[in-house]
């Protein structure tokens, strides 16, 4: 049994983000994912209703926390079923993604489309490098790959589109985007007096007990939307354990101790699920942990 390879692997020149819900038998949605072989095109992930459906549980699969302090919301969106297809177009990204939805036809309703992109390197939209502190190597196994017990080889993973203000960071100064972020822009140095609501302060991995480790492999995204444009990040990150992300996204919203990250003054996730990726056996998913 080995992990879906493209949870490891860097993320791509373009990505396609994609959910469903389950319309038909839940039995037939897993038959059809079994026969589908998963390579390093596509990543595939299942809900906590997906696994509900089949009346099978999952240990530490389950719908995120939904938070909000003040102006500061998190929504949880979830969805059945999830896949990130990987591409060097656009089109290839998006076909991976056709192609599971094809064979997974009629069972399944889309909930979610979004293309995403490499900027500049693995820069978000704002211009500042992304995934910085992302674990390396063996780290990052350690990170996403749970290693021991019936979910070895599995990841779990929360997808979440964050909408910035693009225009309303833009206004600020270099040093005040600077001391936001807790990085310069240009050469991705981590600043020595960032303030405590700095984005760097809030996440640093290691600071939490026990630590928070994470593997990211988010993408820029835009999107067209009631005749405008709607730009930002949307996040991906593979981890043991959705605890993780959670106790990172409560430092974040400021319920931990009153401090809120600045990541709020000028971007918002609107959505927010969580999935279980299984295993892989034979190059086909290893849905044995919900249903035989």
């Amino acid at each position: 049994m080995s992990t879906q390879p493209a949870i490891l692997l860097p993320a791509p020149a373009f990505g396609h983000f994609r959910a469903w819900g389950v319309l038909g038998n839940a039995h037939d949605v897993r038959v059809a994912l079994t026969h589908r072989k998963v390579d390093a095109s596509i990543i595939v992930g299942i809900g906590p209703s997906f696994a509900a459906s089949l009346r099978a549980t999952v240990v530490g699969l389950e719908p995120l926390d939904e938070l909000e302090n003040g102006a500061v919301v998190v929504p949880v969106t979830p969805h059945a079923l999830w896949a990130y297809g990987r591409g060097h177009t656009p089109a290839e990204a998006q076909a991976h993604v056709d192609a599971l939805e094809l064979a997974l036809a009629p069972y399944v309703l889309r909930t979610e489309d979004v293309a995403g992109f490499k900027f500049h390197g693995g820069r978000d939209l704002t211009g500042f490098v992304d995934g910085t502190e992302n674990p390396k190597g063996e780290a990052a196994i350690a990170a996403a790959i749970l290693q021991d017990g019936p979910l070895a080889g599995s990841s779990f993973v929360v997808a979440q589109r964050w909408v910035h203000d693009l225009a309303g960071f833009h206004a600020h100064t270099r040093p005040e985007q600077e001391a936001m972020i807790g990085r310069t822009l240009h050469d991705d140095v981590e600043l020595n007096d960032s303030p405590a609501s700095s984005h760097v302060h809030r996440t640093a991995q290691e600071s939490y007990d026990p630590p928070a480790f994470m593997l990211r492999r988010s993408l820029p995204y835009r999107l067209k939307v009631d005749g405008g444009t709607e730009e930002g990040l949307y996040f991906v990150a593979f981890a043991t354990s959705l605890d993780v992300f959670n106790r990172q996204m409560r430092r974040m919203a400021g319920l931990e101790d009153g401090i809120v990250d600045a990541l709020f003054t000028f971007s918002k996730p609107v959505t927010g699920a969580a999935f279980w990726c299984p295993p892989v056996r034979d190059g086909h998913l290893d849905l044995s942990a919900v249903g035989v």
